[in-house]
């Protein structure tokens, strides 16, 4: 069964910079975003992932589309999204750090999808898109092993 996620692009208001959290179990800056809970719909998970995970509360402004990776039998629901209230979460259980990055000078420790998703977030494209990512045999390997070292500290630890 494919797991599905929903994320979210904040950008500022002159659109120039992007919001990003620093993850706590991979050390790499990533969007806002996680699992679609039995229930919820992506919109519901969007703004609760990126409450969660930022401190930030949101309200979707445009559904950019659906990221497709077979290979790891996943997708990802992609909404824009401003802040309407919330503080900035200085270290929480899945965040380390909340930051501003300015859409020219992205950090290089980013998630794999995460470069295409924002440039795709800012063109205001009047159709949904619908993206499959190829992710290279490195990538996989590198993010189902990252996976299972993250899992097992969490049993071990007790974490959920």
């Amino acid at each position: 069964m494919s797991k599905t996620f929903a994320t979210t692009v904040i950008f500022d208001e002159s659109r120039s910079r992007v919001l990003l959290m620093l993850r706590e179990d991979f050390r790499l800056w990533a969007l806002p975003g996680g699992h679609i809970e039995p229930g919820e719909t992506p919109e519901q998970a969007a703004v609760r992932e990126t409450l969660e995970e930022t401190g930030y509360d949101v309200a979707l402004d445009r559904y950019v589309g659906v990221y497709q990776r077979p290979q790891l039998d996943d997708q990802r629901h992609v909404y824009t999204a401003h802040i309407t209230g919330g503080q900035p979460i200085r270290n929480g259980p899945e965040t380390v750090e909340v930051r501003w990055y300015s859409l020219d000078a992205l950090p290089r420790r980013v998630t794999p999808y995460l470069v295409e998703i924002v440039q795709d977030s800012v063109s205001e494209s009047g159709q949904p898109i619908e993206h499959i990512q190829e992710l290279s045999g490195w990538n996989i390997f590198v993010i189902r092993l990252m996976v299972a070292l993250r899992d097992l500290r969490n049993r071990m630890t007790g974490r959920k």
